[in-house]
């Protein structure tokens, strides 16, 4: 299950709110990394509606909207909201899934050095 902290909900409120999509819901996407130690790369996109096969999550009155691909990729995470004073502020996608410590790149897992790999 995907949870959202209640920093996050007021930010995604917030930002849904200055779009003037304050009615929408969130469809929150992951796409699976280059390789094992990347992990998923993650989306936050607003959609009015939620789809059959989604997974809808209402937290704090916000509607999350997820895909049944992305719910494997996202079982167990949080999505929070940081406010670091030198790496600025955003949403975080906290995944119990995605290693911690990349392993060192071989360059293998995507035909070059490109993927992000150790950075």
């Amino acid at each position: 299950m995907l949870t959202v902290t209640a920093k996050a909900v007021e930010k995604l409120k917030e930002a849904l709110l200055h779009e003037g999509k304050a009615e929408y819901g969130l469809r929150v996407v992951a796409q699976a990394g280059g390789c094992s130690s990347c992990g998923p790369s993650y989306a936050l996109l607003p959609e009015k509606e939620h789809h059959p096969e989604d997974t809808v999550i209402a937290e704090g009155g916000i509607r999350l909207f997820v895909d049944p691909a992305s719910q494997s990729l996202l079982e167990g995470a949080t999505i929070d909201y940081i406010e670091h004073p030198e790496q600025g502020e955003g949403f975080l996608v906290q995944n119990p899934n995605v290693e911690t410590e990349p392993q060192e790149h071989s360059g293998e897992c995507c035909g070059d050095d490109d993927c992000g790999c150790n950075s």
